[in-house]
């Protein structure tokens, strides 16, 4: 991670909160996926807990989606 809480990512730069975002997202189509194809429910639950983690460090950091990736997530989830 670079000064500025900017990071590089494939010569694209990030913020750092967008990646947390896109960190929470993943694990919440994570979890629903393994939730819909009932894998054993450890699993399950593992999934869980580490979307409520992110979820919990997301809010702690105040990091909320703007306009844009709120449509974005809406219009063109990436499952």
């Amino acid at each position: 991670m670079r000064a500025g809480g900017m990071v590089q990512n494939g010569g694209i730069k990030k913020d750092e909160n967008d990646v947390l975002l896109e960190l929470v997202h993943r694990a919440l189509i994570l979890w629903k996926k393994a939730e819909a194809s009932h894998l054993d429910r450890e699993k399950v639950r593992w999934l869980k807990s580490i979307y409520v983690y992110l979820l919990k460090e997301a809010r702690r950091k105040s990091v909320t989606l703007n306009g844009r990736q709120l449509l974005e997530r809406i219009l063109y989830p990436r499952i």
